[in-house]
């Protein structure tokens, strides 16, 4: 589920936007960004230091100090002053900064095998009959999710850091047998300036699943954002890797995809837009090679009553290189569209429900890939 996977680029952007806007010296709209970085991570000692730095420039001592001395509270060892160039005190930022977030609930899913909703199919000039457990069927489970974000700076002032995340995802489906296991792996850098930030990740995933699923992947991540002002940035994102699968090896083959994104945000920070689309290439062996293309659009609200609430669409197109079964002429092509809900209530600094929803439209000139799907869950989150 889209969902359900935490994107670790996410929070790089947002402490990326928070970082730049302190550097051009837009300290209001650093405090909003943080605040945001705080309430989501509120157990991180760097953040609550970098805050405090943030509302001791903006003359709000009284905040500087609760953020002093919760970062003084959660990171003991830290000392929590020095002296700027000015002779003025200021708290010390720790060159590390851990954060992440725990999650379990519930699961409901209209169609877990991503099939056609009836057996008897027409298939180009043939008649095909579909195994009883190739038809859409749903199901109830659970699920079970973590992700842990990284980062060590290689000096006090320095531009450079080391990153790294990791993440892993468990779904258990009640009565059926198509289990999902993911997880993740990430190690790289990254560079800070004023009107500009970049990163580079070799990271490796795996992912196993009950019914046809034992796939791993390695590979490396960029990211390249440029600051066009302190509430509109640019982002460059792309991947190359080598896909592993280790049931059908056919399936195996290097990929590349690369996307242009453009994220903007209200005057008061409280409405998050992200919009853009990338072109990707997957080349496989035979009918599994594949190219095309994705557009997606998302808009954050942070509500007034401690909560957000996001809705995104995505809409791709794939193009094979042959057709879905030797036995056809037409080359497969297949059309989905993706949209979904989503929406957090903190309950306190380090708790919150998560209620989402998502919809999945599958269109494809081969019947046996055309399927819906509906997914909610609800689950309780944990962040540290």
């Amino acid at each position: 589920m889209y969902l359900l996977r935490e994107d670790p680029v996410d929070v790089e952007v947002n402490l990326g936007l928070a970082r730049a806007a302190m550097a051009a010296g837009k300290y209001t709209q650093a405090a909003l960004a943080y605040e945001r970085l705080v309430q989501c991570f509120p157990k991180d000692a760097s953040l609550h230091m970098e805050l405090s730095q943030v509302y001791t420039t903006l003359g709000n001592t009284e905040a500087a100090l609760l953020h002093m001395q919760e970062a003084q509270r959660l990171a003991p060892k830290t000392s929590i002053v020095e002296t700027d160039d000015k002779g003025l005190t200021k708290p010390e930022r720790s060159p590390w900064s851990i954060h992440g977030r725990v999650g379990a609930g519930v699961i409901y899913d209209s169609n877990y095998v991503l099939g056609p909703p009836r057996s008897d199919i027409t298939v180009g000039d043939y008649e095909v009959r579909i195994r009883k457990e190739g038809v859409k069927d749903d199901a109830w489970g659970s699920y079970l999710r973590a992700n842990v974000n990284m980062s060590y700076r290689l000096e006090p002032r320095g531009p450079w850091w080391i990153i790294g995340d990791v993440g892993a995802y468990q779904k258990w489906y009640f009565g059926k047998a198509d289990d999902l296991t993911w997880g993740r792996a990430a190690v790289g850098v990254y560079y800070g300036h004023p009107k500009f930030w970049w990163s580079l990740r070799v990271k490796g995933e795996n992912t196993r699943q009950d019914m046809d699923d034992a796939v791993s992947t390695i590979g490396t991540e960029a990211t390249f954002t440029y600051l066009l002002s302190p509430r509109m940035h640019l982002m460059t994102r792309a991947e190359y890797g080598y896909l592993d699968d280790a049931l059908v090896s056919s399936r195996s083959g290097a990929y590349i995809w690369i996307g242009e994104y453009l994220k903007m945000l209200s005057a008061d920070q409280k409405i998050e837009f992200l919009l853009g689309g990338k072109v990707f290439h997957y080349d496989a062996k035979s009918q599994y090679e594949h190219r095309g293309w994705e557009i997606s659009g998302q808009v954050k609200y942070d509500l007034p009553w401690e909560s957000d609430l996001s809705f995104y669409a995505i809409w791709r197109e794939k193009r094979y290189d042959g057709p879905a079964t030797s036995w056809l002429d037409m080359k497969r092509k297949d059309e989905r569209l993706l949209l979904g809900t989503a929406l957090t209530q903190y309950i306190d600094e380090a708790w919150s429900v998560d209620l989402q929803y998502q919809y999945m439209d599958n269109n494809s000139n081969t019947n046996w890939s055309d399927y819906r799907q509906h997914v909610v869950s609800m689950g309780l989150t944990w962040s540290f």
